[in-house]
C-alpha cells in the first residue's frame, strides 16, 4: 500500500500544476482521492506536502498580483477603458487557484469519506492514535550526517533504535552532483530554485526536529520504520536533479568537473571525519560513481556525439550504481518456501474440519505459526494478529493473558493454557512441530504429511453465559496466571484453577548468590563484569499435572526450558509468553536456564509457573458449557443464536470490542459491555433470549453518504461547467461574427484580406498576393498563433470563399486541441 502512495504522489503533484496552470481541478481530485483509497496514512503526508509544493510552485512560477486572462475590461460612455480594484481579487491567480487547490482537496477527501470516515473511528482505538504531544525539543541528527546518508551503498534504516537512525534518502551519486548545479543552473530562474531549496530544507527540519516528525507522521511516533514520508523527500529531490540534467548544456566543462570533485570531496571528508551510516564501500563506490557520471555528463556536453547513445551509456550507469550499491543491502531473511509450503496441505485439513463442522465458525490455531498472520494466509479464523489497525486495548489484554505480544498492535499464539483455549473458543490446534498434546485436553482427529489436527475437549463456543462478577476482573499485573484464573473464578464461581509450584533448586555461573532467585520475582547482579553469567533453576512437580510456565527477563540472552518429560523449548527474551510444558508426573523435573549477555551487569525476572487443577477447570467448565450460545447463522459481520441466561449473568463473547457491532436480544438494539476492555459483553435478562450480532464500520454509513453526495456534486459540477464553457464559446463567436459583418459594410478588407494589407500595404498588387501566399515562412514561425492557424488555413484551400465564422470554428477547434 505505501507503494501505492509512491507512485501516485507524482500523479497528485502535477495534478496541482494543472490547477495553478490552467484553472482545472479534475485531475488533482481524482488523483488525490484515488490515493486516500490506496493509503490513507501516506496520503495524510502527501496533502502536507501538497501545501507546501502548492506554495512553492506557484511562487516559482507567477507573482500574487498576477490576475487571470478572464479578468473583465469595461469602457466607460466616453469610450475609455477601465477595470474594477475587486476584480484584481476575484480574477486573481492566486487567490482562484488557492481556493480551486482547497475546494478539490476537500471534494477528494469527501469522495474517498466512504473508506476516510470508518478509518477514522477504528483509529481512535489502535494504538496509531495513542501519542502524546512532545514536551521537549529534539534534534535527532547533524546536517553532516544527514548529507552523507545520500551517498551509495549505506545500510538502510528499519529499526526506530539504534545508533544509525538515518531517513532513507539515497537517490544515487548521480543526483548529488545535480543538485548542486541546480542551484547555479541560470536557465531556471532564481525564484523556483530557491523555491524548491527551502522545501529541501523543510524537510530537513521534519526528519530531524522531533516536533515536525510527530506531525508529519499523523501526530504519532512510529513503532519502527521511522521517516516515512522520505519517498516524497526524494520524489523531491529528482525532480530538481532532472530540471539540472535537462539543461546539462548550459553548464560549462569546469562546472561540471567542479561538482564531480566537489563530490569526490565530500565523500573523502566523510571518511576522514566519520558518520554513523557510512563504510569503506560506501566511500570508494560513491568516488567510483563519482568520476563515472562526470564523465558522462561531459559526453551530453558535446555535440559532436549522438546523444541517444549518451543516453543509453547513462542509463547503464544507474542501473550499475542500483546493482552494485543497493542489490548487496536487500535482506532476505526468509525463503519463499518458508511460507508457502504447507499451504496445500492445510488448505486439505481445512476443508476436512470443515465439512466435520459443516461450517467455518469457529477458531484455530497453529502450534507455531509460519508468519505474523497466518490466520490471513491459511484463511482461518484465528487468535494471532499483527496489524498497524489492531485495537490497542485488545493487544494490551492478551499480552496480559501471556500471548507473545507487542502490547501496542500484535499478539501471536503459542500452544496456551486449556482456561485461555475455552476464553477465545480455540476449537482446533494444528500441530506443526511436534508439540506434545496432552491426551486428556486435546483429540486427535484429522492428519495428513504435514499437519495434525487436535480438537480442543474443553471448547466453548463463541459466545456464552457468566457470572456477572467478570465485570469486575481484574486484567492487569506481571502474572498472566493470576489474571486468567481471576476470569475463571469470577465466571464459574469456582475455586481456582491454577496451583502455584515453587522453585526446587537453583545453581548459577558469575551471578551472586542469593536465596531471593527462587521467589518468582528477583533482581540479579553479576560478580564479574564483561562476562557472561547464567542462572539455572529447576522445579520438582509435586504432583502428576499439565504445567505451564512464563518467563519474563528482558535482560537475558537467552531463556531456555526442558522437563523430564521430553519437553524442550527456546524462548526470545524479548517476547516473553506462557509455554505448555505438557503433562508432567509426579517427581519429574523442569528446568529453566537463563543466560546473562556479557553486557549486561544486572537485571530483574518474574517467573511464574503452576499447574492445572484438573477438578476445578472441569469443574468451571461444565458450569460454562451448559450455557453455551446455540449459533444458527454465523458469516465474519452477523452471527445469530439463542441463549439461556440466568440470574446475575451476562453473555461473555471473546469478540473484540468494536463500536461497529450492532447487537440486539430478541429483537431490542442494546449496548455491549466492554469485558477486560477488550471483549464484547452483553446484559440480558433471565430467560431465554435470541441474541443477534451486525457488524458494520462504525462511520461507515456516513462515509458513504458523503462520498455519494460528493459524486453526484463532482458529476454535476463537470457537467454544468461543460454547458457553460460551451455557451460562453458560442456567444463569443457570434460576437465576433457580427463586429466583421459591420466591418465588411463599411468596405474595409477582413479576414485573410486584412491580415494580408497589413503586411503588404496599400499600393500591393495581386502579384505581391500570390508570392505572400506561395511563401508562408513567417507565419509558420509560431504555429500556436490562431492568425498563422488562418494564414496556414487559406493557403491550404487556396480561397477566399470561407466565411469568418467557419474560420473561428477552425481556430477554436484548433485552440481546444492545443489545451
Amino acid at each position: 500500500m505505501w507503494i501505492d502512495a509512491m507512485y501516485l504522489l507524482p500523479l497528485v503533484v502535477l495534478g496541482i500544476e494543472r490547477i495553478i496552470n490552467k484553472q482545472k481541478a479534475t485531475f488533482y481530485i481524482v488523483t488525490l482521492a484515488v490515493s486516500f483509497f490506496a493509503n490513507y496514512y501516506m496520503s495524510y503526508m502527501i496533502c502536507i506536502f501538497s501545501v507546501l509544493y502548492f506554495l512553492a510552485y506557484f511562487f516559482s512560477h507567477y507573482s500574487i498580483k498576477e490576475v487571470l486572462p478572464t479578468k473583465p475590461i469595461y469602457e466607460d460612455e466616453n469610450g475609455e477603458i477601465y477595470d474594477r480594484k475587486i476584480d484584481n481579487v476575484l480574477y486573481s491567480r492566486f487567490v482562484e487557484s488557492g481556493l480551486l487547490f482547497a475546494l478539490g482537496s476537500f471534494v477528494a477527501v469527501g469522495l474517498a469519506a466512504v473508506a476516510l470516515v470508518p478509518t477514522y473511528f477504528c483509529l481512535k482505538a489502535c494504538s496509531a492514535t495513542s501519542g502524546t504531544f512532545p514536551s521537549d525539543y529534539q534534534f535527532y541528527n547533524n546536517i553532516f550526517d544527514f548529507l552523507a546518508n545520500h551517498l551509495s551503498s549505506l545500510e538502510p534504516t528499519i529499526r526506530s533504535s539504534g545508533e544509525t537512525v538515518l531517513p532513507n534518502v539515497y537517490c544515487g551519486v548521480i543526483t548529488v552532483m545535480l543538485v548542486p548545479l541546480y542551484i547555479f543552473c541560470d536557465k531556471i530562474k532564481a525564484r523556483e530554485r530557491a523555491a524548491n531549496i527551502i522545501l529541501l530544507a523543510v524537510f530537513f527540519i521534519g526528519f530531524n526536529l522531533n516536533y515536525a516528525n510527530y506531525v508529519i507522521h499523523a501526530f504519532h511516533f512510529p513503532n519502527d520504520l521511522p521517516f516515512r514520508f522520505s519517498f516524497i523527500y526524494s520524489f523531491l529531490l529528482l525532480t530538481i536533479a532532472y530540471k539540472a540534467l535537462v539543461n546539462i548544456r548550459s553548464f560549462s566543462t569546469k562546472a561540471l568537473l567542479g561538482s564531480g570533485v566537489a563530490t569526490v570531496i565530500f565523500a573523502v571528508l566523510v571518511q576522514k571525519l566519520g558518520m554513523k551510516n557510512a563504510t569503506e564501500e560506501t566511500i570508494y563506490l560513491s568516488i567510483a560513481f563519482a568520476v563515472v557520471y562526470t564523465v558522462v555528463l561531459g559526453l551530453m556536453k558535446k555535440k559532436n556525439i549522438a546523444q541517444s547513445a549518451v543516453s543509453l551509456l547513462l542509463m547503464c550507469c544507474v542501473f550499475a550504481e542500483v546493482a552494485v550499491c543497493d542489490t548487496n543491502h536487500f535482506v532476505i531473511s526468509q525463503q519463499k518456501p518458508n511460507f508457502v509450503n504447507g499451504y496445500t496441505e492445510f488448505r486439505e485439513l481445512k476443508e476436512k474440519l470443515d465439512t466435520v463442522e459443516g461450517t467455518d465458525k469457529y477458531r484455530m490455531e497453529l502450534t507455531n505459526i509460519n508468519t505474523l498472520m497466518d490466520a490471513s494466509w491459511f484463511n482461518y479464523n484465528g487468535v494471532s494478529v499483527f496489524s498497524s489497525m489492531a485495537y490497542e486495548k485488545s493487544a494490551n489484554l492478551q499480552h496480559n493473558l501471556g500471548l507473545n505480544s507487542n502490547y501496542i498492535n500484535s499478539y501471536i499464539y503459542a500452544p496456551q493454557t486449556p482456561v485461555y483455549n475455552a476464553m477465545m473458543s480455540l476449537k482446533y490446534l494444528v500441530n506443526n512441530d511436534d508439540s506434545i498434546m496432552n491426551d486428556q485436553l486435546f483429540e486427535k482427529v484429522a492428519e495428513n504429511d504435514k499437519f495434525v489436527a487436535y480438537r480442543n475437549n474443553y471448547y466453548l463456543p463463541i459466545a456464552y453465559t457468566v457470572s456477572e462478577e467478570v465485570e469486575k476482573w481484574i486484567t492487569t499485573g506481571a502474572n498472566p496466571f493470576e489474571i486468567q484464573n481471576d476470569y475463571w473464578t469470577r465466571a464459574t464461581d469456582v475455586g481456582d484453577v491454577f496451583k502455584r509450584i515453587s522453585a526446587t533448586t537453583y545453581s548459577t555461573e558469575n551471578i551472586r548468590d542469593d536465596d531471593e532467585l527462587l521467589t518468582e520475582n528477583f533482581s540479579y547482579n553479576k560478580e564479574i563484569t564483561g562476562q557472561e553469567g547464567s542462572i539455572v533453576i529447576k522445579y520438582e512437580i509435586p504432583e502428576s499435572q499439565n504445567v505451564y510456565i512464563y518467563t519474563d527477563c528482558k535482560s537475558a540472552d537467552t531463556i531456555n526450558v526442558s522437563g523430564t518429560n521430553g519437553f524442550s523449548k527456546s524462548q526470545d527474551p524479548s517476547d516473553p509468553y506462557v509455554l505448555d510444558c505438557g503433562y508432567l508426573e509426579k517427581g519429574e523435573i523442569l528446568t529453566l536456564e537463563i543466560t546473562i549477555p556479557s553486557d549486561k551487569e544486572s537485571g530483574y525476572a518474574d517467573i511464574y509457573a503452576v499447574g492445572l487443577d484438573m477438578q476445578n477447570f472441569e469443574a468451571g467448565y461444565n458450569k460454562l458449557a451448559a450455557s453455551a450460545m446455540d449459533i444458527t447463522e454465523f458469516t465474519d459481520t452477523h452471527i445469530k443464536g439463542t441463549v439461556k441466561v440466568g440470574a446475575t449473568e451476562l453473555i461473555y463473547t471473546s469478540i473484540n470490542y468494536d463500536e461497529g457491532w450492532e447487537i440486539t436480544v430478541d429483537g431490542e438494539k442494546v449496548e455491549p459491555v466492554a469485558l477486560g476492555d477488550a471483549l464484547i459483553g452483553i446484559d440480558a435478562a433471565p430467560g431465554t433470549h435470541t441474541v443477534e450480532m451486525t457488524y458494520k464500520p462504525k462511520g461507515l454509513m456516513i462515509g458513504a453518504i458523503v462520498s455519494a453526495g460528493t459524486l453526484v456534486i463532482f458529476i454535476a459540477a463537470l457537467v454544468v461547467l461543460h454547458i457553460v464553457k460551451k455557451k460562453r464559446y458560442a456567444k463569443a463567436y457570434g460576437a465576433e461574427i457580427k463586429e466583421n459583418v459591420a466591418v465588411e459594410a463599411t468596405g474595409e478588407p477582413t479576414g485573410i484580406d486584412a491580415l494580408m494589407a497589413q503586411d503588404l500595404g496599400e499600393d500591393a498588387t495581386v502579384e505581391d498576393a500570390e508570392k505572400l501566399l506561395d511563401v508562408p515562412d513567417e507565419y509558420e514561425q509560431n504555429k500556436q498563433d490562431p492568425t498563422e492557424t488562418l494564414n496556414r488555413a487559406d493557403e491550404i484551400l487556396n480561397t477566399q470563399k470561407l466565411n469568418l465564422k467557419e474560420i473561428l470554428s477552425q481556430i477554436s477547434d484548433n485552440s481546444e486541441d492545443e489545451e
